[in-house]
């Protein structure tokens, strides 16, 4: 690999280590950083820029990132979010009934 190799989104998901479609929802959300360059309406950006913003922004979870975020940067990238991207969905919460309370003047004779 070179200092700055030019990555697509296939290429960032798998370093990153996170989905193929998270690098689509991250640029579509307005998160990642503009595209370095742009090919054919295919975006692209260079790996040390991404790895620096991936750093910042607790967005690396595959090892290997992290230990060459440590060798570039010289500091720790910040810790991913819990449940990140293989943690299981949380459990949702059971939905309680609302008891209906009855109208006291309703129904009976006056």
């Amino acid at each position: 690999m070179s200092d700055c190799d030019p990555v697509g989104v296939p290429e960032l998901a798998e370093r990153l280590g996170v989905a193929a479609t998270t690098p689509h929802q991250w640029k579509s959300r307005g998160l990642m950083p503009p595209p370095d360059y742009v090919v054919s309406t295919t975006p692209a950006w260079e790996w040390c820029g991404v790895l620096r913003w991936a750093g910042l922004n607790g967005r690396i979870y595959n090892p290997a990132a992290v230990a060459e975020y440590r060798d570039r940067f010289g500091e720790d990238p910040v810790r991913p979010r819990l449940g990140g991207p293989s943690a299981p969905a949380p459990e949702p919460e059971p939905k309680v009934k609302a008891k209906r309370r009855r109208n006291a003047s309703i129904g009976r004779p006056r």
